[in-house]
Parts: C-alpha cells; structure tokens; sequence
C-alpha cells in the first residue's frame, strides 16, 4: 500500500506543477482522451436534483456537459452514476 500511495502522490504533484504551470487545459485534454463514457448516458446526483444526459465533455471550467432532455446542462458538482 505505501509503494502505491508513494506513487499515486508522485503523480498527483505532477499534475499539481503542471496546472500551475500550463492551466487547467493541458489536464482537461487528457481527461476527454480517457473518458471512456463520452457519448453515453449517465446520471448525476447533486444532492438536490438527480439529472441524466449524455455525457458531452469536460468545459474550460472543469464542469460536466451534458446533453439532457431539456437541453444542455453544465454540471459542477455531484455524484456521478454510470448506466450499463
């Protein structure tokens, strides 16, 4: 478990530096390349509401796009449900 944490920590301070550095968008690229639910429905839980969309993408302020039956939605904050 330490070798793991000690690893996780070396590159959570890379991507510190590195949105020091360069900005959020450098790290929003690399979470769209990996974001396996693109084009999918999910659900999200902010506490108050439960909305569901098709996830869209990642805006220039770290929120959630979603396309949803009342039309498109930005999402800060929330629990995020993937439907199978």
């Amino acid at each position: 478990p330490e070798a793991l944490l000690a690893h996780i920590r070396t590159s959570l301070e890379a991507y510190a530096r590195q949105l020091e550095t360069q900005g959020f968008e450098p790290l929003r690229r690399l979470w769209l390349e990996r974001a396996l639910w693109l084009g999918r429905t999910i659900n999200v839980q902010t506490g108050v509401a439960s909305i569901e969309g098709v996830l869209r993408g990642l805006s220039a302020n770290g929120e959630l796009e979603l396309d949803t039956k009342d039309g498109p939605r930005r999402i800060a904050a929330g629990d995020v449900f993937l439907n199978a």
